[in-house]
């Protein structure tokens, strides 16, 4: 290897600059060709000729040309004297002896400048100088800078095209494309990151725990995209201060848990494609349920109120007279015509069988319910209409063996009084309900609102987990009215069931009784005793009397539910929305005393707070027009851009001029002087809450305003937070906040929560007034309607509840009973008169206890 050194041999002239170029080393001559130094003069240089291929000389003058170009050329790019460059790498040898060249400094210099192509000849030419290099396959591939700017999502696209031969154009839309051959392309060194990380669906993975601060401190890297999980477990892991090693998190105890999980589709990825037809929207039975007639316009008004009229009129007179049939042949029991009945079996058995015989013709339409014996929406009719047959087939075999059947049929007409008693109740209570809904004057429809962002605004901070808030919607039409009325089923949808294993058991017990005792008699009175255990009147209670009982109510206060189903999507919510006006009605807040603070346009001052309050339905509304009331005041001002700040008071331009109404805070923010914090404070220390009224820039009244409430209305809202119902407020009023509702209203401190100005903001809009709307109750008038309707929706679904489980617990317990009495050694059927008893009984025992947690 050959080192290069630079020296000078003598001290520089002024005119001439002289390089020494010592060579420590020889190089043989055969090993010239295969030295490679890129920097180092080429043979053209050196000779001065344009052939590459000839040999190299050894004359001075090409070689000295070429160093004093190169050096010229470097001088003039880098604007420093000639003396001062200096390339000890640049300069080639050939031979073995040491030479000293002396260049003038009064050589011309070429005109003809160094091409960049020409600078990288020594980087493109091999050891012989050929351009051979040029010509083979490159070893690194750069990423274009197309490449680079594209994103996830189009390299997604991208990948997915070139599995499944599907091209998308700009707007997403796919389009098949014709298959085309494939060019084979150099794999890359590099996977991209993103294929590493899509997992393989076919590989089960474990179970994960994700956590907030697992990766603190670590650089996020963003990912393309996330599968879904359903195994995933997510841990937030609060973060406590350092001065603090306790973390405190407060969590409502007193709002109920609810689960949405069932309103939402689970979309999962496939590999597969599969086409649109294939993709179907899952609704349930009550969005596919359609009902024969339903009120769509006023025109059905007149048409639907004559049909629930007569419906209600013919269901009083059907249950009045089954009634007294009924009581007909409860006579029967007294001893005294008992004892004629029994000398007088055979007349007195075709007298008490015509007159059961009369109360199943009058209800006859029970048996229409045959039709869905097995259907998940039949009704109690069908056990009334078995048990009619069996009691009607045993009356007849009774009649035929001159024995006496009397409790029997006492106790099938007590069934079918029950039987009608419910179809007048609902006729009752369709009738009352859409006399509400059908009135011409705007109501408010309960609208249930599960919107995530929604519901995240209006309940912030308030509520954990899923939210469904009952609010209160403007509208001139309910409609679904009959969809809600009609829609349901009893024992939720469960009764198929045990109508089939009634009919198994009573087979059974009827073998087994005709077989043990040798009579067919006592087997069709087996089998007609386990079909009037299943009919038990307590039957008819579950769905109808807590929706009469609730529609009584209601209807006083201008509300109704509609049906059961209706009940049941209230009874779901977990918060509702309630207005300042609502907690405090007119006449609940009153005027203490006013002091003026200043006498400047003072009455014009009040007329606009008057207008302003009441475009804003404040609780101070009443206050004002009060006042206005007592003056000489014949016009009303025009209201525009008024706003309510947040716990402050209300602000707006009224007849072109700024006004103010609220408290201290409201007036500080806007730079208004008012008296000091101890006025404030005096009053308050007495009981009452100040407010000021200032115009412009000065503070023109102080009222001091005393707050009462409404028993009933404290009553409504402590039962409704009781069940786990949030309260949020719609506030207008400065002085309303959290701790003085529940100080007032005596509610626990974390049901109440006063919605922040964003929270009212997206409520007014989404419950804006609109023409005709789907509704599962309404209202209208009463501010305490909407916690009633709450209340009642609950106890519907409660007295539901208990009546359901009495009615199962009667059936099983009765059934056993008279399997064990008749079957258990006694050597008789249980009787008829004891059946009759245990009826009445269990009717009476369940009443009272719906007594307890009815509407």
């Amino acid at each position: 290897m050959s080192l290069f050194k630079k020296s000078k041999k003598e001290e520089l002239s002024e005119e001439h600059d002289v390089f020494e170029i010592v060579f420590e080393d020889t190089i043989p001559a055969q090993n010239v060709n295969h030295i490679h130094a890129p920097h180092a003069l080429t043979s053209e240089e050196l000779t001065g000729s344009d052939t590459r291929t000839q040999t190299v000389s050894n004359s001075s003058t090409g070689a000295l040309e070429s160093l004093k170009k190169r050096i010229s050329n470097a001088s003039l790019q880098n604007g420093l004297p000639e003396e001062d460059e200096t390339d000890i790498a640049s300069v080639g040898t050939v031979e073995e002896t040491t030479e000293t060249v002396e260049v003038s400094e009064k050589t011309e210099i070429p005109e003809q400048r160094e091409t960049l192509l020409d600078k990288c000849k020594p980087y493109i030419v091999d050891e012989n100088g050929n351009e051979e290099v040029l010509n083979k396959e490159p070893l690194y591939k750069l990423q274009s800078v197309a490449d680079i700017l594209k994103s996830d999502s189009e390299k997604v696209l991208e990948s997915l095209s070139k599995n499944y031969d599907i091209s998308f154009d700009d707007l997403g839309n796919t389009k098949q494309v014709a298959e085309e051959p494939v060019i084979a392309e150099p794999e890359p060194a590099k996977k991209e990151i993103f294929e590493e990380e899509i997992p393989n669906p076919d590989i089960p993975e474990t179970k994960k725990v994700i956590s907030d601060i697992d990766f603190m401190g670590i650089p996020e890297v963003k990912k393309p995209a996330l599968t879904f999980e359903p195994d995933a477990t997510i841990t937030f892991t609060p973060v406590t201060p350092e001065n603090n090693g306790e973390t405190q998190i407060k969590v409502s105890t007193h709002t109920k848990a609810i689960d949405l999980t069932n309103e939402l589709i689970k979309i999962t990825d496939t590999v597969n494609e599969k086409s649109d037809d294939e993709i179907q929207l899952e609704q349930s039975d009550f969005e596919d349920y359609i009902p024969d007639t339903e009120y769509t316009s006023q025109k059905d008004i007149r048409k639907l109120k004559r049909n629930f009229s007569i419906k209600k009129r013919k269901t009083f007179l059907v249950t009045v007279f089954t009634f007294f049939i009924t009581a007909i042949l409860a006579i029967a029991k007294i001893p005294v015509i008992s004892d004629i009945l029994i000398s007088n079996t055979f007349v007195s058995m075709i007298v008490c069988t015509s007159l059961a015989g009369i109360n199943i013709l009058l209800n006859m339409d029970m048996f229409l319910s045959f039709s869905k014996i097995f259907s998940k929406n039949s009704g109690p009719d069908i056990s009334s209409s078995l048990a009619s047959i069996f009691t009607l087939a045993y009356a007849v075999m009774g009649i035929i063996k001159e024995t006496v059947v009397i409790n029997t049929l006492l106790l099938l007409s007590l069934v079918l009084c029950f039987r009608s008693l419910r179809k007048f109740f609902k006729a009752s209570y369709m009738l009352s309900n859409f006399s509400q809904i059908s009135s011409p004057v705007q109501k408010k429809a309960v609208k249930l609102i599960n919107d995530p962002a929604i519901t995240f605004s209006m309940a912030k901070n308030a509520i954990e987990g899923d939210v469904l808030i009952a609010a209160a919607q403007k509208t001139n039409q309910i409609s679904d009215f009959m969809k809600y009325s009609t829609y349901g089923s009893v024992l939720g949808g469960r009764l198929p069931v045990i109508t089939a294993l009634s009919l198994v058991v009573s087979a059974i017990i009827g073998f087994a009784g005709a077989a043990y005792f040798d009579g067919v008699l006592y087997g069709l009175y087996a089998a007609t005793a386990i079909q009037l255990l299943t009919a038990l009147p307590c039957m008819f209670f579950i769905d109808t009397l807590p929706l009469y009982r609730s529609a009584k109510r209601l209807n006083k206060m201008g509300a109704m539910i509609t049906g059961k189903i209706g009940a049941e999507h209230l009874e779901m919510s977990n918060a509702v929305v309630l207005s300042s006006n609502d907690l405090f009605p007119n006449g609940t807040v009153t005027l203490h005393q006013m002091k003026v603070l200043s006498e400047n346009n003072l009455d014009d001052t009040l007329i606009r707070a008057a207008a302003l309050t009441d475009y804003m339905s404040s609780t101070l509304a009443p206050i004002f027009k009060k006042i206005v009331m007592t003056g000489d005041f014949n016009f009303t001002p025009d209201t525009d851009t008024v706003k309510y700040e947040d716990r402050m008071g209300i602000s707006g331009w009224v007849d072109n001029r700024l006004l103010f109404i609220g408290n201290r805070a409201l007036m500080e923010a806007h730079g208004i002087e008012v008296p000091d914090l101890e006025v404030d404070r005096k009053i308050l220390r007495s009981g009452y809450f100040p407010v000021y009224v200032a115009t412009g820039d000065k503070a023109c009244a102080l009222l001091i305003i005393q707050y009462t409430v409404d028993p009933k209305i404290s009553h409504e809202l402590r039962t409704l937070t009781k069940i786990g119902v949030t309260l949020l407020i719609n506030n207008t009023d400065p002085n309303l906040s959290e701790p003085m509702i529940c100080d007032y209203l005596g509610l626990y401190e974390d049901s109440v929560k006063v919605m922040s100005a964003a929270g009212c903001h997206m409520y007014n809009n989404t419950v804006a007034p609109i023409a005709q709307t789907s509704a599962p109750a309404a209202y209208k008038g009463s501010s305490l309607a909407l916690a009633v309707i709450l209340n009642c929706a609950t106890k519907i679904k409660r007295s539901n509840t208990i009546l359901t489980v009495i009615y199962i617990l009667s059936v099983i317990f009765g059934t056993m009973i008279f399997a064990y009495s008749s079957f258990g050694g006694s050597g008789t059927l249980l009787s008829d008169t004891v059946l009759l008893i245990y009826g009445l009984i269990s009717t009476v025992i369940s009443y009272f206890i719906y007594l307890t947690e009815r509407p």
